[in-house]
């Protein structure tokens, strides 16, 4: 048996199943890709009625870049296609318009130390500042602060704090307008952020560095948070300490959400969890989202926690036996709020989901030959405002998965009696998502902000148009134009004066 369990964790290893850990499936460099339904029915019907197609294929790519793997070469310098026939040349190099947009405003960002017992500390740290090309695609902003060893410990001596003693680093990110630029806050600027605190033994990295696609107002700030991975500094030599950040402006963009994404953003998800067996039979779970949060892409996360216990009770209960537990499946169902013109077969397009699992092993075991996280995306072309029980594979197999390490030291192929728990991660991104075949019947007359109610912020949004302060996009400017004679004015503004006060209804 040890033998076959030997010759297992070899075939995991040169198969690639060992090696670090994700730290979040954003932070991967491997898109999952799973086929998607459409409601126009083109995607194949599985036994059970659901309409779904899932893959198994995967792509690997360069997130720094978005630029293939080079092709490697060999020792004469020829690459693996160098046939010695004529080769394109690569196109010249150019900053797209979008991207110079999103280049021009200002980024300004604070490192803060947030501790376990909840204090925190801004960091007096000097960053060089470097921008430069980044691959073939526009340009990045390195900020870059390095502390010797000495300096390190001062900073946290000065501080009263331990290296366990903190929880993450957070840059607070605040995108502004610069010289040049005059973006009112209804406008979105997207870039992407990297970031890790990293520790230097002579020229030796470690660390996670955490990818972030961000899209946030103008005149804003967002927190960037680095989970401190460093608890035990105080015990392994290392030379420096430090902090990264790089602002990509590649495929960066400042913008007005349309109308038809607003709507979009409204629609609400709600995952549950079923455990498929190993003859293809569901169980379905009462498991609830314990948790939701908006994240730095106009992206809703929802989270499911549950010990591997309960799972073997809704298993056990359902008259079945954990040998018979294969995978969980996950299904998602979508609503929307009542007076904003969105109707049950309004359509949505754009929206994708990256779904994974984390199993948390019980203390006394190990993985040594496993990724802890798997995961999944799903990509929907068309689904409807109201929908029940979209189907989306959330998580791997348990048993076989990896190898573990037993107390004894022995190796043991992993099975659920050594997992503690699994917790598993619904990332909806919207940030392309778009709504159609919506009506703005309900909508409420000059309700410039859209969030379905009249009041002093519609007041104050159409007055400073009417003034020429900050102008409104055409739709905002119509929705403020109560008497529709196609002319903002300081009629309208009375109007809807009069109405926030109560005096008259428009």
């Amino acid at each position: 048996m040890k033998k076959m369990i030997s010759f297992a964790v070899a075939l995991l290893i040169v198969a690639g199943c060992g090696g670090s850990v994700m730290p979040d499936l954003r932070a991967s460099n491997t898109v999952y890709a799973v086929g998607a339904m459409s409601v126009d029915d083109t995607a194949a019907s599985d036994d059970d009625g659901s309409q779904w197609d899932f893959g198994d294929s995967s792509a690997v790519f360069d997130e720094s870049s978005g630029a293939p793997e080079k092709e490697s070469e060999s020792e004469d310098g020829s690459s693996d296609h160098d046939d010695n026939s004529s080769m394109a040349e690569a196109p010249a190099w150019s900053e797209s318009e979008d991207e110079a947009k999103a280049r021009a405003l200002d980024y300004n960002f604070d490192t803060v130390m947030v501790f376990k017992d909840g204090t925190e500390k801004k960091l007096d740290i000097d960053y060089d500042v470097k921008t430069e090309k980044n691959a073939v695609h526009s340009y990045k902003t390195s900020y870059v602060a390095r502390l010797s060893r000495e300096e390190a410990e001062k900073l946290f001596a000065d501080m009263g704090k331990t290296y366990g003693d903190v929880d993450r680093v957070e840059y607070r990110m605040t995108v502004s307008n610069g010289k040049d630029t005059d973006y009112s806050d209804d406008y979105n600027v997207a870039y992407r952020l990297e970031g890790a605190a990293r520790t230097i033994i002579k020229t030796e990295l470690f660390f996670d560095t955490i990818y972030e696609d961000v899209v946030q107002p103008i005149n804003s700030t967002v927190v960037f948070a680095d989970k401190w991975k460093y608890s035990t500094f105080d015990t392994v030599r290392y030379d420096e300490l430090m902090f990264d950040v790089n602002i990509i402006y590649s495929w960066g963009k400042v913008y007005m959400p349309t109308e038809d994404h607003k709507k979009a953003m409204m629609v609400e998800y709600s995952p549950k969890i079923a455990l498929m067996l190993k003859d293809g039979t569901e169980i379905m779970t009462d498991l609830k989202a314990e948790q939701k949060s908006i994240g730095y892409h106009d992206n809703y996360i929802y989270t499911i926690k549950v010990d591997m216990d309960d799972i073997e009770k809704y298993i056990t209960d359902a008259g079945r036996t954990m040998e018979e537990y294969d995978y969980p499946v996950g299904y998602i169902s979508t609503s929307y709020p009542a007076g904003q013109g969105i109707k049950d077969d309004s359509v949505i397009k754009g929206v994708i989901c990256k779904a994974h699992m984390r199993m948390e092993l019980l203390p006394k075991y190990e993985f040594i030959s496993s990724v802890s996280q798997r995961g999944f995306t799903w990509e929907e072309k068309r689904i409807l405002a109201k929908s029940d029980g979209l189907r989306i594979q959330c998580g791997d197999i348990i048993d076989g998965i990896g190898v573990v390490q037993n107390p004894q030291n022995e190796y043991e192929l992993a099975r659920y009696y050594h997992i503690k728990s699994l917790t598993f991660f619904f990332d909806i991104d919207m940030r392309d998502a778009e709504m159609s075949g919506y009506s703005d019947a309900g909508a409420v007359k000059g309700d410039v902000t859209g969030d379905g109610k009249l009041n002093v912020t519609d007041l104050s949004k159409a007055a400073a148009a009417v003034k020429g302060v900050k102008p409104l996009p055409d739709e905002q400017r119509a929705t403020a134009d109560v008497n529709s004679d196609g002319i903002l004015n300081v009629t309208d503004v009375s109007k809807i004066a009069a109405a926030v006060k109560g005096i008259r209804p428009l």
